[in-house]
């Protein structure tokens, strides 16, 4: 409970918002296991169901916690405006961006590939494969986008040593 109390608001707000993108990745792979559920035989897709199953209780694992953990703070007053300045904010922000592009392009490859292929899939398939297209394209871009500055400052701060 002490370490709790060492965090700053803002390592608070990147905590969560590290913890909510690896949340958008486990539901990506949910979208993308409800729509393989849908082409695969009856036997895999008790599988794939199943596997789905899981990766909702893991969301809630994952997420939850965390999202009680901020939200308790803010109403405390700890992590007021830190939030909207934070750098993983903005990380978030621009991977937003770039799901939307996704989505996007996404949405006008299956319009077309529906008109020409004329698949005999259910339209549930094709909103779960955009759903899982558009929150993959956030979890990668966050992922990437984080991950691309802790590499740069780790290299500036070895750089630095010698």
């Amino acid at each position: 409970m002490s370490k709790d109390k060492n965090v700053s608001p803002a390592q608070m707000v990147d905590s969560f918002l590290r913890r909510v993108g690896l949340g958008v990745a486990v539901v990506a792979l949910a979208y993308g296991t409800s729509a393989l559920e849908l082409v695969l035989p009856a036997t895999m897709a008790d599988y794939a169901d199943m596997a789905r199953f899981g990766l909702s209780i893991l969301v809630i694992i994952v997420v939850f916690p965390p999202f009680v953990k901020f939200i308790l703070a803010r109403r405390r007053g700890v992590c007021k405006g830190a939030d909207t300045d934070s750098y993983m904010a903005e990380m978030f922000k621009q991977a937003a961006h770039h799901a939307f592009t996704a989505t996007f392009v996404t949405l006008i490859f299956i319009e077309g590939a529906i008109k020409v292929l004329e698949p005999q899939l259910p339209t549930v398939f094709f909103i779960d494969l955009a759903l899982f297209i558009s929150l993959s394209a956030f979890a990668v871009s966050f992922y990437r986008l984080t991950t691309a500055d802790d590499t740069e400052q780790d290299e500036w701060e070895d750089a630095g040593d010698e």
